[in-house]
């Protein structure tokens, strides 16, 4: 039976829509978070395998054995491809904790470039009255918010990319106090702050095109992350994807896998277009070559 070549058009259309469409979220996904990015593309790699592998035994004779030789290639390629993704990111060194009696603690942090690259990190700390307390050399005795107080050296902030645009700056607290801790963020780009870890009292004080950000950390963990200048301008394009990105990549792989079994079908005859096209294109270089 003959297809309908405009069922066939149409039915290209719709799968290069949908392959569009994929390519365009993983990219997104992967621009906040490379891990979960990954998790998409390994997920979608593995629902091709398994895909070909289940055409290629309904077209076999000897079923049966093709089945026992596949299953332990596709468990371990499972194992190979999402074991990357359940590795803990390693944590930097602790700070040696300084145990004094702080009555508060002030962080200011302020970025070193207007693309955020860096960040400067200024501190101040005021002491419980009536306790004795030897601070270390160097701090140097100031007046914090109008009482005795001590200013830290400054020091720099850990920037790390959680994604293609996503960034995250990590300030090492070395002061085991927690209760009392102020933290302001100065002057960085409107839209471009993103979260804070534990953070609870989180206002933002918007001016022109920059913001200043206060809040009060849950614990001695103090992280932020942000969305690298300029492109804080695609926050409302990355907002709806950032909850998904944030999720177990494990989630992230399987929910992969399941939509590309389903669309699969549908893609297929681009995809092998593709490869054929490709595939062509090279063989003719070589044969010119030749």
């Amino acid at each position: 039976m003959a297809h309908n070549p405009n069922t066939r058009r149409a039915r290209d259309t719709i799968g290069a829509i949908i392959l569009i469409v994929f390519i365009a979220a993983a990219l997104l996904v992967a621009s906040i978070n490379c891990r979960a990015g990954a998790a998409v593309l390994g997920g979608a790699l593995a629902a091709v395998l398994i895909a070909l592998m289940i055409r290629a035994i309904a077209r076999s004779r000897r079923r049966v054995l093709l089945i026992v030789l596949m299953i332990p290639v596709i468990l371990l390629g499972l194992v190979v491809l999402f074991g990357v993704f359940l590795m803990s990111r390693s944590r930097q060194s602790a700070s040696p904790i300084i145990l004094c009696p702080v009555a508060e603690h002030y962080i200011v942090i302020d970025p070193e470039t207007p693309r955020l690259q860096g960040f400067q990190i200024h501190e101040a700390v005021t002491l419980v009255e009536g306790v004795e307390f030897t601070p270390p050399t160097e701090w140097q005795a100031a007046l914090v918010h109008n009482q005795p107080g001590y200013d830290l050296p400054e020091r720099s902030a850990a920037v790390a990319s959680r994604g293609f645009l996503l960034r995250e700056a990590a300030v090492s607290n070395a002061l085991a106090c927690s209760e009392n801790t102020f933290i302001e963020l100065n002057n960085i780009p409107l839209n471009a702050f993103y979260a804070a870890v534990y953070a609870y009292d989180e206002q933002h004080f918007p001016y022109v095109d920059t913001e200043t950000i206060t809040w009060s950390p849950g614990s001695t963990d103090v992280r932020f992350s942000y969305i690298a200048p300029p492109f804080q301008f695609l926050r409302p394009l990355l907002s709806p994807i950032m909850g998904a990105s944030s999720a177990s990549q494990w989630v992230v792989g399987l929910a992969s896998i399941a939509g590309t079994l389903v669309f699969y079908p549908i893609i297929q005859r681009i995809l092998v277009a593709g490869i054929q096209k490709v595939s062509k294109k090279k063989l003719g270089i070589a044969d010119e070559e030749k």
